[in-house]
């Protein structure tokens, strides 16, 4: 069983979700994961919250008629965004992960999908579609810095930030 806890969000207090258990909304996630083919959307949330038995039932205004509906969605985006794992490293130490993680939706390029963190590590069009996604972000990293001349490739900047963090703990 996964153990979850929520990542640093300001949103998370603003919608009162912090003071929920991420244990809870967690454990209901996955269950929705399995009923969704491992692919949650934010509709699918929302749909879920209209049962009041849902823990993710608190968190949403109920009018889906107004423009409260596109807060709920966001919420929702908060929700999946901001829950993590807690596991064991191979070193023995818990260590935390997130637990969802935003995909294109195969069928529907423009939209979003949510993937659980154990079908992107043994799904290889998942982890796919994943390293696409950080690759397009490294890109536009790299385009909005373009300006300051002085700053090395995007890939060497990480390697000596990781070298700089690796020194410092030693």
């Amino acid at each position: 069983m996964n153990t979850y806890v929520w990542g640093d969000n300001p949103a998370l207090r603003s919608e009162g979700i912090r003071d929920t258990d991420p244990q809870i909304v967690g454990e209901r996630i996955e269950h929705l994961l399995s009923e969704h083919n491992n692919r949650l959307t934010p509709e699918d949330i929302l749909n879920d919250a209209k049962n009041a038995e849902s823990p993710l039932h608190v968190f949403f205004q109920q009018s889906l008629e107004d423009k409260a509906y596109k807060w709920d969605l966001q919420v929702a985006r908060v929700v999946m965004n901001s829950l993590r794992i807690v596991y064991v490293n191979t070193s023995g130490d818990d260590d935390v992960k997130y637990a969802l993680y935003s995909a294109r939706q195969e069928d529907d390029r423009r939209k979003r999908e949510y993937l659980h963190t154990d079908l992107v590590e043994i799904n290889e069009g998942a982890r796919a579609s994943i390293v696409e996604q950080c690759e397009a972000q490294l890109r536009a990293l790299q385009r909005k810095y373009k300006f300051l001349e002085k700053l090395p490739s995007m890939a060497t900047l990480l390697e000596d930030i990781e070298k700089k963090k690796d020194e410092e703990q030693e």
